[in-house]
């Protein structure tokens, strides 16, 4: 069934979970999600201590094995700190990507297994 929230997304992914809001404010348990994702938002939050709260909170949701993705115009080389502090495993950089004007990256870890 296409609900409106994959039809606005323009997803078909049967058991996603998408959530628009406050990155700041994640709810979830520990270890709720296969993949994590933030795409063009960091860049928003104006505090170096919120932002890396919310790459940290990425990270607390993630089952282990999870990936994260995080899509950002700029402080990417923080975001990737962040990653490696943990011992997110796979901390890999995609390089330049160009989305509608901007020059973007794509920074991807995995969370160890073993937590």
């Amino acid at each position: 069934m296409v609900t409106k929230e994959r039809l606005n997304y323009g997803i078909d992914a049967p058991g996603a979970l998408i959530r628009d809001g406050d990155a700041r404010k994640i709810d979830f348990p520990d270890d709720s999600f296969d993949v994590a994702v933030t795409s063009l938002a960091l860049h928003n939050i104006r505090e170096k201590a919120e932002r890396d709260q919310v790459v940290r909170k990425s990270i607390r949701v993630l089952k282990p094995g999870g990936q994260v993705a995080n899509y950002a115009v700029k402080r990417i080389s923080e975001y990737r700190q962040i990653f490696i502090e943990p011992g997110m495993e796979h901390a890999q950089l995609a390089g330049w990507l160009y989305w509608r004007l901007l020059f973007c990256h794509l920074l991807t870890a995995t969370k160890p297994e073993n937590r």
